[in-house]
């Protein structure tokens, strides 16, 4: 009788010999299947700095608490809006923040007037939250997904998101 390792080794030699061809299926046939080659993003992930809550956007300063709203982004519907120190845009998850922000307060942490805002007393306002970076789930020209993988429902967003049309490998 074979040891485990004598056999998983008589295996892995017998399968390197079998030539293999590979495929093109649509994302959505693709599942179970086998990558044959990696998937490097073309583009950053996500491709601009968007928010990752409902609520404010603002330019962060450490001694301001209220400010004026000039405008409203949802995601897929940007405008131009730029912003200072005492200006603020409603903002949606996803949107694409507005030059000048690099902060957003969720709206529940927000006391609202008819058209400013405030931020609750016990609130800790710290520069950066809740923000989704450019490129910080994926880099443009990163590896995504590597060749050799077994396809996961999770895998076929990915792929989507990096524009790919992927081709997978079978037996002959």
């Amino acid at each position: 009788m074979l040891s485990y390792n004598k056999a998983l080794q008589t295996i892995t030699e017998h399968l390197s010999v079998i030539p293999l061809k590979t495929e093109k299926v649509s994302l959505e046939e693709s599942t179970g299947r086998i990558l044959a080659e990696d998937v490097i993003s073309d583009i950053n992930l996500p491709p601009f700095n968007n928010s990752a809550m409902d609520g404010y956007a603002i330019k962060y300063h450490p001694e301001i608490r209220k400010w004026d709203i000039i405008g409203e982004l949802s995601a897929g519907k940007y405008t131009e809006i730029k912003l200072d120190n005492n200006t603020a845009v409603s903002i949606m998850t996803g949107a694409k923040l507005p030059d000048g922000a690099d902060t957003v307060i969720p709206i529940e942490n927000c006391i609202l007037t008819d058209s400013s805002f405030s931020v609750l007393d016990n609130y800790n306002l710290k520069q950066n939250s809740d923000v989704r970076k450019m490129g910080e789930d994926l880099k443009k020209g990163e590896l995504a997904i590597s060749s050799g993988r077994q396809i996961q429902t999770k895998n076929i967003s990915i792929a989507a998101a990096c524009g790919k049309a992927i081709f997978w490998y079978t037996l002959n």
